[in-house]
């Protein structure tokens, strides 16, 4: 509008992500208003830089792409066991199936690694936003799943 200017503000370190709208009044230059966003396009704001993996260092960008393939793989053969599980058994196979017991576990014993890489994802993934001296601990949270998996992978 021709009396009124609108600036963006943005604050540092996590603040960083969120933006302001102040109106200042362009003949006297005075603030008019302050505008905050709405909570849905903070969260946007939020996930732009973890969506476009927006990190400084060079480690936490290969790791991304090492679980952004990893995910991608996990749902292709997902997709897959789906389809086979609907296969109709064959005899010989459905022989050998009723020989083997199924082991019995906890709650505990199933959801304890998941529950663990999915925290340790969520802090590689979110630390590195609220400033560059969270790289580090990101880093290591986002390695450690990867190689969990290939410590349990190769010791198989």
């Amino acid at each position: 509008m021709p009396w009124h200017y609108v600036v963006r503000t943005q604050g540092e370190g996590f603040a960083a992500h969120f933006q302001e709208f102040v109106w200042v009044d362009a003949s006297t230059g005075t603030v008019t208003a302050t505008i905050a966003q709405p909570w849905y396009l903070q969260a946007i704001s939020l996930a732009r830089p973890a969506h476009f993996s927006n990190h400084d260092t060079l480690a936490l960008k290969i790791l991304w792409f090492v679980t952004d393939a990893l995910t991608c793989f996990m749902i292709i053969t997902g997709i897959y066991a789906w389809f086979v599980k609907f296969q109709p058994v064959r005899p010989a196979a459905q022989k050998q199936t009723q020989a083997v017991r199924p082991v019995r576990q906890s709650n505990r014993q199933i959801w304890l690694q998941p529950v663990i890489i999915i925290v340790l994802s969520v802090v590689g993934i979110l630390a590195p936003l609220a400033g560059g001296q969270y790289n580090t601990p990101a880093t290591l949270a986002l390695a450690t799943p990867l190689i969990l998996t290939v410590y349990y992978w190769l010791r198989r």
